[in-house]
Order: C-alpha cells, then structure tokens, then sequence
C-alpha cells in the first residue's frame, strides 16, 4: 500500500448484529488508498472475532484491548491511524457510497483542516415507531479561521457540533493540537465537546451538503436509554466548551446577549435530565448539582441580566426562578414536559 489518503477508525464494543454491515459499508468506498483501523474495546460477544475474519484484507487492521470506552478507544486509534485524513464510525452505523473519495477531493482542494457532511438519521423508539430524517448544510461553504465567528451561528443550526464521524480531519493537524477526547465522560457529549474546540482551532473549513454517514438510532443501545448522573458531568462540560468557543468568537457585546439565550437553553435541558423518572438522586443531591451550576461561569450572565433580556416568557419564567433558588417549582414544571416528551415517543407520535 502506497501512501494512506484516509484512515477510518471504527470503535467495536458488542455489535455482532451490526458490525458486518458497518465493515462493508467502509471496505465498499471507491477511494484508492485508506485504512480501516477496527479496535475492540473488550467485547464480550462475537465482536472481536468478526473483526478477525476481516485481518485478511490488507486495508484492515484490527486491535483488541481491555475494555475502556469509547473515547479512549477513539483515542488509541488515532495514534495508531497512518493516514493523511482521519473519519469516525460507530459500529452499528453505516457510510454513504463515495464519502471517502467525495470528501477528500474537497479536502484537497481546499486545503482543508476539517470536511464535514450531512447525515441521515433513522431513530426507532421503544414503540416499533422508526422516524427517517437528515441533517445537512445547505450549501457547499469554504470559510478559513478569521471568518469561524461568522459561520458560526450557521454551524450550530445545521448540527455541525452534535457528532464526530460526520467528518473528515487532517490527521497532523489533530496531532499538532494534542486533540483527544475527554476519558472522563461517559454518558454522550463528547463529540460535542471535542467539535467546539475543532471548530475553534481549524484554519481552513468545508461544508459538504451531501449525505455521507448513515445514522442508526437505535432504542436498545441509545446512551440516554436509562439515566446516569455523568449525563450531568458531561452536559456542564458541553456547555463550557460551547462557553469558551463563544468568547473566543464574539465581540463583547454580542457575545453576552447571544450567551444568555443559549445558557438559557442548556438550563431547560439539565433540568429535562434532572426530571427523568428513572433519576436515583436525593432532593439534596439534585439541589447541589443546581448550586454547581450557579457557580458555573456559564450561568453567570443569565442571572445577572436574563430576566431583562428579549426571551420567551416561558424560558423568562424558568431562569427567574432559577435565579431565586426556587428548584422544586422548576422541576415540578420540568415533569410534566418531560413526560409529554416521553409519552409522544411511546405512542410512536412526533
């Protein structure tokens, strides 16, 4: 094998279902030279010796460990990766027919640190109920570092930093910015957390609207299936980092006023997890945890100043009582639409 254009890293942990068809999906790519890099994470079904029968192929290389979870998984396959370019596959997913070479072209042409693309997504909820839908960029759109604060707000509409494999990464660019997933979070965001600080430091970026990574959403391996109390660790981390990529984008005066409708929102969502039926944790416990995000420096201006600002009265309301402590009158409201939320998926009703 000649010089290795992309290296695609697939993380493996208990998937004999799925993983086959997620194998083939890469193996299939019309590109001349990549990797496929399938590391076990100490599965304990058929998984790793699937990932075995494929060691024949001269494109794959399989690695087997001690089970560590993903992002230390991701992680050592980055340092073990050879090529130019990085991609990122769940093990249950599938990649569009021509992602590979469609979006190395772009990067090459460009000269680009990051490539992302749409997605299809296919969620199935407990019902049976299985709803189709896409998340894409508009348009084809090429924009270097000094324009990132511009772009921006178009980024985050169109899901930009809700995944890593939706993507293609310069590996020495990655390398040079010691860029690592957080080991500590265990219970989603990490993609989120790792994309506001890509977004921040790549120095040249494209936005591919074609599809090129099939999303399987499945209810029996969702992350938020039951709750865990690092859901909570990890979203005030999310919510940092999207903090630190606002400061470092925004002139002061925009950024304050922007900040205080998006803290508004991360409120609404901790208070959605804290409402699951199935959270174990005391009053005391959730009445620290909302202490914790007093605190935070990402709630700082929305109490100052975030019942003066132009939000909805409901989100107005929830931030007033936020700012007077009042968490039991919050969460009370918080149950009730959570268990809407829940009811509508249920019944298989969007």
């Amino acid at each position: 094998m000649s010089r290795i254009q992309v290296s695609v890293i697939m993380p493996v942990y208990n998937s004999e279902e799925y993983l086959e068809t997620a194998i083939k999906s890469v193996l299939n790519q019309d590109i001349e030279e990549m990797e496929l890099l399938l590391v076990d994470d100490g599965s304990k079904d058929n998984s790793g010796n699937i990932c075995d029968r494929y060691q024949d192929d001269p494109r794959v290389r399989v690695f087997h460990k001690e089970n560590e979870g993903i992002c230390a998984t991701r992680n050592f396959a980055v340092e073990h990766a050879g090529g130019e370019y990085l991609v990122f596959i769940d093990n249950d997913d599938e990649l569009a027919d021509h992602v590979l070479s469609e979006n190395y072209a772009l990067a090459k042409k460009y000269d680009a640190d990051v490539v992302k693309y749409g997605c299809s997504i296919e969620e199935s909820f407990e019902s049976g109920y299985v709803e189709k839908r896409a998340n894409v960029f508009k348009k084809l759109r090429v924009f270097d570092q000094s324009k990132a604060a511009r772009y921006y707000a178009i980024a985050d509409k169109e899901r930009y930093f809700s995944y890593i494999w939706n993507g293609m990464y310069r590996r020495s660019w990655w390398q040079e910015h010691h860029l690592k997933f957080n080991t500590e979070i265990k219970c989603g965001f990490e993609d989120r957390v790792l994309n506001y600080e890509i977004f921040r430091l790549a120095r040249r970026q494209v936005l591919n609207p074609h599809i090129g990574y099939r999303y399987f959403q499945r209810f029996e391996h969702s992350t938020f299936k039951k709750f865990n109390r690092n859901m909570l660790y990890s979203g005030l981390l999310s919510a940092e980092a999207e903090y630190g990529l606002f400061q470092h984008l925004k002139e002061s005066d925009d950024f304050h006023s922007d900040w205080i409708r998006r803290s508004a929102e991360y409120l609404i969502e901790f208070l959605m997890l804290l409402s699951r039926k199935d959270n174990d944790m005391s009053q005391e416990e959730v009445a620290a945890f909302m202490r914790k995000l007093k605190k935070s420096k990402v709630f700082h201006d929305v109490q100052k100043k975030g019942a003066d600002q132009n939000l909805p009265l409901t989100k107005k309301g929830v931030v007033r009582l936020f700012v007077k402590g009042r968490y039991s009158a919050l969460l009370s409201i918080s149950k009730v639409y959570v268990r809407f939320i829940f009811l509508k998926k249920r019944l298989g009703k969007r």
